[in-house]
């Protein structure tokens, strides 16, 4: 095979493209055409039964496809409903357990619509009426007969958001020369509601129109309150940057009319509604990232709009949900442990029941509560594969594991993980994850993984196809840290971060590498960085600020916050929220004193950019801009076509990073 360069286009043919095509043939190959992971958890009221979307991988080639199947407790049998085609996602049993309803888009890919499924009729799946879009959430009224729609125009291209259409099939399909289009028209970014009536099969919008036309609210999240009210998250404009500012409402299901209950200083998510419709809780805490927000649990008494900051024991609540008029089953975390418990609210008091170091989802707890403070969920670990459990008070029961001859393998390639503690800046704890190669003696090649966000974090979850895990089985110790600025610590250690980035959280990290370096753990001149988006970020910062790495590979990063202000979809809220960004020169002058290209080049480490041409938030010119100030070091700007933020795994567009971020550090740090 040929010697190959990470300057290369193609890289097949070369030695580590065949290592790493035969690392995941390995580690997939043996689970071909079989779950392998679940999401999205939903039980029926008597938890006889547990409806999930199963995702299964069929080849290297293309991404994992995602089926309805049911879990049958009693048996712990698994049964797969639908067969697509592209993918099937997200099931809801109705009410009283006897229809499940999923969305699907088999009919037009990336489009997703509701579909409805009565098990014990023969007619099968039923299609709804279609919305222009795709719906990306959905919810059923508490008498079965109506189901809360949440969509995104972003399939209508500029079609209006209050119509609703069959699929034309006439439409004549685009060609390879049209351009791109870019103006002031924002008609396919609002994000509507819409209710569908099973009974006679109707469905229509609840978003009161502006008098042109356009919505009077984006509403990002919506859950029942009742028959006739919704609680909602809106922003009154449907830019994805205006998400941070966005404000909980009810809205009247009869008239779309709004009434905003509170506009918070942070972020909001999960609101849900009381049982006898009188308070709503909802999540609030600094967020970088929509659809992550891990913070307080609010309750807010609708009557009046009082609100009350309620204790969760020091908890970031993830999730949260009524069990009576009293109390709240949640869920988050606390550090590196995941926690759930029970908040009375007239006494204000939390109540754990139950907590772990390991971990579940992604982001938010892939979980189903089921009555009697017992829930399902799926675990997993850095040696856990995912698998669903019931856990009660005192009992943990595995009811379906998805582990495979292909996990054993991988299991076999890794040595074990380490959870770390050390004091940052300000005498502050700083905690991290230490994932250490199998069968090698130290001092190790170290690689320091950054996690994006900034307010997101790193935890106990099991490797899967990342690329820190295939490093790691090839020799390097990887430390993954959360800095200040990470959730699971508490708002004040999350609002560290605000206005600081790349201060002491760079600090914190070095902090890191030197307890590793006072054990004897790691080679001094044996370091890099890596990390996707805000880790991309500090992976091309650290090296501006510290002559100690050796390589860096950052992914999707920020580069230039001057100029993301001007081209990125999350601004300029996001420059506002964490960089106290506003308009005029002296505000430049800090963002471009906080951006990693006006230090490029400070230290010769060597740089290795990876971007996705799709990418509306970092945008792959952020890569270049580092690339060109870097003028004596050595840096590489490689972009992927139709990827966005971060490369897909699954695709041979991820296959071939991997390579060449195997071929990088190997280069600059291998280990012996």
């Amino acid at each position: 095979m040929s010697h190959a360069s990470v300057e290369d286009q193609d890289l097949r043919g070369s030695r580590v493209w065949a290592d790493v095509h035969q690392y995941f043939n390995k580690l997939h190959s043996p689970a071909f055409g079989q779950i392998i992971n679940a999401v999205d958890l939903s039980a029926t009221p008597d938890g006889a039964r547990i409806a999930f979307t199963g995702i299964f991988r069929h080849n290297l080639q293309d991404a994992p496809t995602t089926r309805i199947c049911i879990l049958h407790v009693g048996l712990k049998s698994v049964e797969t409903l639908t067969r697509g085609p592209n993918n099937d996602r997200l099931p809801q049993w109705s009410r009283d357990g006897q229809i499940l309803a999923f969305l699907s888009d088999r009919d037009e890919e990336g489009a997703f619509q509701l579909f409805i499924l009565q098990l014990n009729k023969p007619e099968g799946v039923r299609r709804t009426p279609r919305i222009n879009g795709s719906v990306e959430h959905f919810q059923w009224s508490l008498d079965n007969s109506k189901i809360l729609m949440g969509a995104s125009m972003n399939r209508a291209g500029t079609e209006s958001a209050s119509t609703i259409e069959e699929r034309d099939s006439n439409r004549i399909p685009k060609a390879d020369w049209m351009p791109a289009i870019k103006s002031g028209n924002v008609n396919d970014l609002w994000r509507t509601l819409w209710l569908f009536d099973l009974e006679v099969g109707t469905l229509r919008s609840l978003n009161q129109p502006r008098e042109n036309n356009a919505p009077a609210w984006n509403v990002w999240e919506a859950s029942w309150c009742g028959s006739d009210r919704l609680a909602t998250i809106v922003s009154e404009r449907p830019q994805e940057g205006e998400w941070y500012e966005s404000k909980l409402a009810l809205m009247q299901v009869d008239t779309g009319v709004v009434d905003v209950i509170y506009r918070p200083r942070r972020q909001l998510s999960f609101p849900v509604c009381s049982p006898s419709t009188g308070h709503i809780a909802v999540i609030e805490g600094l967020s970088s990232d929509r659809g992550c927000v891990a913070g307080n649990i609010l309750c807010i008494d609708i009557s009046n709009k009082s609100l009350r900051r309620l204790d969760t024991n020091h908890v970031d609540v993830l999730h949260a949900t009524w069990e009576v008029e009293d109390s709240l089953l949640v869920m988050g975390i606390r550090g590196f442990f995941m926690v759930a418990g029970v908040v009375h609210l007239s006494e204000n008091r939390f109540e754990e029941l139950w907590s772990t170091d390991e971990a579940s989802g992604y982001f938010i707890p892939e979980v189903t509560w089921l009555g009697d403070r017992a829930f399902a969920i799926v675990i997993e670990s850095w040696t856990r594969h995912p698998e669903i459990a019931i856990i009660s008070p005192g009992s943990f029961s595995t009811l379906k594991s998805f582990d495979h001859e292909g996990a054993a393998w991988l299991r076999a390639q890794l040595g074990e993980s380490k959870a770390l503690a050390w004091i940052g800046p300000d005498d502050i704890e700083i905690q991290g994850l230490l994932y250490l190669p199998k069968d090698i003696a130290p001092p190790y090649s170290l690689i320091l993984n950054v996690h994006g966000g900034p307010v997101l974090s790193f935890r106990n979850n099991w490797p899967g196809d990342s690329y820190i895990a295939l490093l790691v089985s090839r020799g390097f110790a990887v430390l993954n840290v959360n800095p200040r600025g990470s959730c699971g610590r508490g708002q004040h250690f999350a609002e560290l971060i605000v206005g600081n980035f790349g201060g002491d959280e760079t600090r914190d990290h070095l902090a890191g590498i030197e307890l590793l370096e006072s054990q004897g753990l790691v080679d001094s001149n044996k370091l890099g960085v890596t990390g996707s988006s805000h880790g991309g970020f500090m992976a091309s910062w650290i090296i501006t600020q510290s002559d100690r790495f050796a390589a860096s590979l950052p992914i999707s990063a920020i580069t230039n916050w001057h100029s993301l202000q001007l081209t990125s979809n999350i601004s300029p809220h996001f420059g506002a929220t964490f960089l106290s960004h506003t308009p005029g020169l002296h505000s430049i002058m800090n963002l471009m004193k906080h951006s990693p290209v006006s230090f490029a080049g400070t230290y010769p480490t060597p740089v290795l950019q990876i971007a996705g041409q799709e990418d509306l938030c970092a945008l792959p010119s952020q890569a270049l801009e580092y690339h060109r100030a870097c003028q004596t070091v050595e840096s590489t700007v490689v972009i992927y076509p139709g990827e966005g933020h971060g490369i897909v795994s699954g695709h041979l567009a991820y296959l071939d990073m991997c390579v060449r971020a195997v071929m990088w550090f190997e280069r600059f740090i291998p280990p012996e």
